[in-house]
């Protein structure tokens, strides 16, 4: 069993903490783990996000920018693990906010690099330069069916790139329990055909629990339809600290 979304987030570049996530998901009987960063910790890839806008979503990014590494301590890091023997399959990588207008700049800067990570995860956080799991305010404040449909548009344009080895939590957008005036079906089978069509993988992602989201995982809609067209997906538990590997997974499916 893996668990394929795990955040290093503050915690630090030690392989204590390494120890210590692989001492919790042998608890759990989890044989994989996927470990990460979001790609806004690294000063390199600031270039992401030169289209945020609205204060809320500044603001964010600001704070960002006070904790801020290299990408170049991470790829250390990396190095430095995988010089060590483990009980379990450690694979490294990075979940990439992706930004359509910025994606050919991203694969070149990634193409550049001294260094190949194991995977990299494209994740939509961001619509219209708005970050949609930041807080309701943006809900409040703007259209509530633009954001859904261009929340759509960017999930589908990141699919086929086919750049992304998982496409991130493709409902997360759920979050603050606001939706659109029309039914997501559509929107859902054309995601699901999408993703079957360009043969990617998503994620079973039990992440906004953490913030008090009363169900774990996919959308329950979204799940059945996943499955109709034989979607792949693995359960994440999009841990921010090591002690939530494998957070509820006895709630989640997988079909992999």
């Amino acid at each position: 069993m893996i668990d394929g979304h795990i955040h290093i987030h503050r915690q630090p570049y030690s392989l204590e903490l390494i120890s210590n996530m692989v001492s919790i998901a042998l608890e759990k009987e989890i044989d994989e783990l996927y470990i990460l960063d979001h790609t806004h910790k690294f000063k390199e890839l600031n270039f992401l996000y030169a289209s945020v806008k609205g204060s809320y979503s500044k603001e964010f990014f600001n704070r960002k920018l006070e904790t801020q590494v290299s990408i170049f301590d991470y790829i250390s890091f990396i190095k430095e693990v995988k010089k060590q023997s483990w009980p379990i399959k450690l694979n490294f990588g990075l979940e990439v906010c992706y930004f359509n207008e910025h994606q050919k700049e991203f694969e070149d800067y990634i193409s550049s690099l001294p260094f190949k990570f194991d995977f990299l995860i494209g994740s939509i956080h961001f619509v219209d330069g708005m970050c949609i799991d930041l807080c309701k305010e943006i809900f409040l404040e703007n259209d509530v069916d633009t954001i859904y449909k261009h929340y759509f548009l960017e999930m589908e344009r990141m699919i086929k790139t086919k750049f992304y080895d998982v496409i991130a939590h493709p409902d997360c957008i759920k979050l603050f329990n606001f939706y659109p005036s029309f039914s997501l079906i559509p929107y859902y089978e054309s995601l699901a055909k999408t993703l079957k069509e360009y043969q990617q993988r998503t994620e079973n992602n039990s992440g906004l629990v953490r913030y008090g989201y009363p169900e774990a995982g996919l959308n329950k809609e979204l799940l059945e339809i996943f499955k109709k067209y034989d979607v792949k997906f693995h359960r994440s538990s999009d841990a921010h600290v090591y002690t939530d590997i494998g957070r509820v997974f006895d709630l989640l499916e997988e079909n992999l």
